[in-house]
């Protein structure tokens, strides 16, 4: 007696409508185990799909992550240039900072004593934090590169591996490239060939 074929689409409607398993097994007229099956079986295929589309994400995430990098660096090395400047006495400089002045009455109202009142911290240690997040920035970015330079050999390790498995035995070549296939959810950042 051939065996009755489940449709996957009809099947996952019938769950989506909150249908039972059995009610899924009576329209079908398989058991209750064959339906069990093919739902294991699609959740897999469906939790590798989610897996890509969630590495895409990341690798999406990632290439914004360049571009955040960036901005950052270019305003702390704005930062540093412009407090540098002021610290040597840059009078383009000194006028920007003076912006940000206000002056205070410390006296009374009958004897003011107006100071300027600067609102910002000096500048020296404003220049070292600068300073200090290009110095993270640029450890970061070398450890991206060093992660990148990782996958890449790693990749390039199984393609050597792939390619003499084709020469000697191309059956196994095969059967691996399946697994790999089935079981990774990387396999859309790592593509096997």
């Amino acid at each position: 007696m051939p065996r009755k074929k489940i449709n996957t689409d009809a099947l996952l409607k019938m769950v989506d409508a909150g249908k039972s398993q059995a009610e899924c097994a009576r329209h079908f007229g398989v058991s209750n185990a064959a339906i069990s099956k093919k739902m294991r079986e699609v959740r897999g295929k469906k939790t590798l799909v989610t897996a890509a589309k969630k590495v895409e994400a990341v690798v999406d995430q990632g290439l914004d992550t360049w571009a955040q990098l960036a901005k950052i660096n270019t305003h702390a090395n704005w930062i540093l240039d412009h407090v540098m400047r002021w610290i040597q006495g840059d009078e383009e400089a000194i006028q920007v900072l003076e912006t940000a002045a206000r002056k205070v009455n410390r006296g009374t109202r009958e004897e003011p004593e107006w100071v300027t009142d600067y609102k910002f911290t000096d500048p020296h240690v404003i220049a070292l934090r600068a300073m200090g997040e290009i110095k993270s920035q640029v450890e970061l970015q070398l450890k991206i590169f060093e992660s990148l330079y990782s996958v890449r050999e790693v990749e390039a390790f199984q393609r050597e591996v792939l390619d003499i498995l084709a020469e000697v035995e191309p059956e196994v070549r095969n059967e691996i490239l399946k697994r790999l296939n089935q079981r990774r959810a990387f396999r859309a950042a790592l593509s096997f060939r």
